[in-house]
Order: structure tokens, then sequence, then C-alpha cells
């Protein structure tokens, strides 16, 4: 649903931002949309019981899990954010809170959504000490990220020697990961990995395909998608490092 005429100021002020973005706001392109929405549709379909959005943004996501869940809690850093959502999609719980410091208690949530925002933090490690500490033993999280090792990046190395780029090449992003580096990160914090999807693969010609199909062949190729998706289930009987 595209927002209401009298919502204007707000979609306005926060419809372009550039890493929180509406993709139900009319000025946001169909595949950027795309991408957005089909995160939280796998994210509902797996997601269970009390659940907990980790950086909202918008609000978008967590109205799609509320439509659904019994519970939501959501949240994100940013005030302004929280307020967009709370008047466009009203329904589950926001709180303001810091990634590195979740306000909830142990063994609260039964499943943690957290889509693209590791990326965003100084020091991810700490984001999934916290996600292990208030899920449920046996929880289950699922987390999107950018893939340094997407298959461009591969082409690009191995035919003309170019590098990954120390950082990010989006200035909001603090560190992005490879598919193999992610999942030992997973992996040491006591997380069992079930499931892993992609997103968009980049190939040659590949421009020359309906947006969603590029974006569906990554389903399958996750370790040479733009974004890899995991479902990863808290192991209670592994020690995190």
């Amino acid at each position: 649903m595209r927002a209401k005429s009298g919502q204007k100021d707000l979609v306005k002020k926060m419809g372009k931002a550039k890493e929180r973005l509406d993709p139900c706001a009319t000025d946001v392109g169909d595949i950027e949309a795309f991408l957005h929405i089909q995160r939280y549709e796998y994210a509902l379909k797996d997601a269970k019981g009390a659940v907990l959005d980790v950086g909202c943004g918008l609000g978008y996501g967590s109205k799609m899990l509320y439509r659904s869940h019994s519970f939501i809690v959501s949240f994100d850093i940013s005030s302004t954010a929280l307020s967009y959502a709370k008047k466009i999609y009203p329904g589950p719980n926001y709180v303001r809170a810091d990634a590195n410091s979740l306000p909830f208690a142990s063994k609260s949530f039964d499943s943690v959504v957290a889509l693209e925002i590791i990326e965003h933090l100084d020091n991810g490690l700490l984001l999934l000490k916290e996600i292990r500490r208030v899920l449920k033993d046996e929880g289950l999280l699922v987390v999107s990220t950018p893939n340094t090792a997407h298959l461009q990046n591969r082409f690009d190395h191995l035919v003309f020697q170019k590098e990954t780029p120390v950082r990010p090449l989006n200035p909001y992003h603090k560190h992005e990961f490879s598919s193999k580096e992610f999942e030992r990160l997973l992996k040491s914090q006591g997380f069992t990995i079930e499931q892993k999807r992609g997103q968009m693969v980049t190939f040659p010609l590949a421009g020359m395909l309906p947006p969603r199909v590029g974006i569906n062949i990554g389903r399958s190729f996750p370790d040479l998608s733009l974004y890899m998706l995991y479902n990863a289930r808290k192991n209670h009987d592994q020690n995190s490092i």
C-alpha cells in the first residue's frame, strides 16, 4: 500500500532516506523495493513466536511481521525513523535502542530478524552476542547482509586483479563480509546455519533479464549473490567465543 496523501510531510522527510527507506513510498524504485520486501517475506515465512525486529527503520517490515505474529518488538536507534514507523505502520511495539546493548531480558524471543543492519556497526560481533542472549534456546535468527564475494567482484579479481576495497563503497556501511567470513562469525557465536539464500547475481547480460528474475536467480547461489540471507539456529550446547 502506498503512503496516503495526508502523510506527505513524513513521507517527504523520510521516504528518500538512503539507508532507511520505505519500499511502499512512491519515490522508491521497483528493484530496490522488491529487494527489501522479499527479505521480510522470507522472515515472515520462517520466524515464529515472539519476534524481535532489529534495526526496523521505517517500520514497513515490522508491519508485515505484525500481521502474522501476536507479539512483535521493533527497535531502531533513530527517533525520527521510529516516529515515521509509529504513524505510518502502527501495531508493533516500537522501541528506541542501541543494537550493541539491547534493553531486553535474556531468552525473551523465539525469533530475531536482523536485515541489512550488521554491516552498519563498528563491531558486528557485539550485535550477534546480544542477539544470542535475547534468543531462547533453539531460537531462530533471520539475518541478511551484503556479500563482498559476489560474482562481479570475483570476476574483477580473476580477470583484472582488482582487490575488494578495504572500506565499503557504501558510506553508511562500516564493514561488509564475504559469505565465508560471515558464516564463520555466525558459527563462532553459537549459531548453526540451517538455510542460506541469495539475492541478485550479476553476470554478463544480466541486465537483459527482467529485474525480479535477476534478483531471484540469486536465491540458489548465495555465495555469488550481492546479498546473502541466513536462517541460523541458536545452539544452547555450543559456547560462544
